[in-house]
């Protein structure tokens, strides 16, 4: 069961840090989820072992009395004074967990790091205008509504206790990235209706050994239709991957303007993008051949971004018999569409040629013997972006290789 403590970085588009937000009232904040309220607040996880009688659960020892509280804090971001938290342990009891204490599959409670994840918050979202959290629990099985004012749980979606009727296809497990949404094609959050997605798993890892734990044989992203009123929860769209892949942990599902789905495929390191009748349009992975093999991230988005580092860019030279190679690179940089390369003299520089920028690294050949070398970045109308350190051409060494 994963988690992270730590604090979150805010950066600008020049990959300049502007700001540290931490837990407050000495708690540690989690890595799962991080939100802004406002423009003077922010929300995110936090967990936080305590020592409780778990013989009510199923505790058989002694040892067995670690559980996790489930948070979310509310920190002023100036002061990180904390605004507002809510615990899991105040309003949800355990009994209606789907990972039991005795399983193994969530914990065995016997010391802060085997804590009990009972409810294993990963993921929430908010929604200022009405102060209310949508919070996924994981090991439960289970998506809640909560009032932010009071605490108090609204509704509860799935798990032992639904107050909604699931339709066809709407059941989901292990689930991650729970969203409100204001509008999914001609569905409205409006009256007693609530459209929400999520990124249903139905799979989890096996701690305890053995295959994963699985309620389907394939993981998918969801949009369900909620009526409050009925209580009833109908499935509006679902986005499944070429080949039904299953992920264990992992993942996320975002909604584009266009109706068009971009999915995070967490644990299996894959990327799609759908239509929103769930034709894929875009599948590829974050890494290939060996280094695929262990590649995973946990959230991936789609959308426009601009960013000039304030790095200055990496230029390497080699000397060969019959020339120089030169390779650059500006990492981070998104606006560079050509580099120009130029000899440095004593007396000025000399235009050796220019390249047009593929991928993370360039790479330009001269038939010349530069001693020292200077790269420039140019954006789509021909404007100078940054000019390289002067390089030093040097000998090239082959690369060490590891089995």
């Amino acid at each position: 069961m994963g988690h992270g403590h730590g604090h979150t970085a805010i950066f600008d588009n020049q990959y300049r840090l502007i700001k540290q937000i931490r837990g407050g009232g000495h708690k540690l904040a989690d890595q799962h989820e991080f939100l802004f309220y406002d423009d003077d607040s922010a929300v995110f996880t936090v967990f936080d072992p305590e020592i409780r009688d778990l013989t009510p659960y199923g505790a058989t020892s002694a040892s067995q009395q670690w559980i996790l509280d489930n948070k979310i804090q509310k920190v002023n971001i100036s002061s990180n004074r904390v605004l507002w938290e809510w615990s899991s342990l105040d309003h949800v009891d355990p009994i209606g967990t789907n990972l039991t204490l005795q399983s193994g599959n969530a914990g065995l409670g016997t010391n802060s790091s085997q804590v009990w994840h009972y409810f294993y918050m990963n993921a929430f979202d908010v929604d200022p205008n009405t102060d209310t959290y949508l919070i996924s629990a994981r090991s439960m099985c289970t998506i809640f509504k909560v009032d932010g004012a009071t605490g108090d749980i609204i509704w509860r979606l799935g798990g032992k206790d639904s107050d909604f009727a699931l339709g066809d296809d709407v059941d989901f497990c292990w689930q991650h990235d729970t969203r409100m949404h204001r509008k999914y094609l001609n569905y409205e959050s409006k009256g007693s209706k609530e459209i929400i997605s999520f990124f249903d798993n139905s799979a989890h890892e096996n701690p305890a050994g053995g295959p994963d734990l699985k309620a389907r044989k394939y993981s998918a992203g969801k949009v369900v239709e909620l009526d409050t009123a009925t209580k009833q929860a109908k499935l509006i769209a679902i986005f499944r991957a070429p080949g039904d892949l299953s992920v264990r942990s992992q993942g996320n599902l975002q909604l584009l303007s266009n109706g068009n789905a971009f999915i995070n495929w967490g644990y299996n390191g894959a990327l799609l993008e759908h239509k929103p009748d769930g034709t894929t349009i875009f599948y590829s992975g974050l890494d290939s051949g060996k280094l695929g093999l262990g590649t995973e991230n946990y959230r991936a988005f789609k959308f426009e971004w601009h960013a000039l580092p304030y790095e200055e860019p990496a230029l390497m030279a080699f000397k060969e018999a019959n020339g120089t190679s030169l390779s650059v690179s500006w990492n981070g940089d998104t606006e560079t569409r050509t580099w120009k390369f130029f000899e440095k003299l004593n007396t000025g520089r000399h235009f050796l040629g220019s390249s047009a920028r593929s991928g993370f690294e360039t790479s330009f050949r001269t038939s010349r013997h530069p001693e020292n070398v200077i790269a420039e970045a140019f954006d789509s109308q021909g404007r100078r972006l940054v000019s390289s350190p002067v390089a030093k051409a040097q000998h090239y060494r082959p690369r060490l290789f590891y089995s």
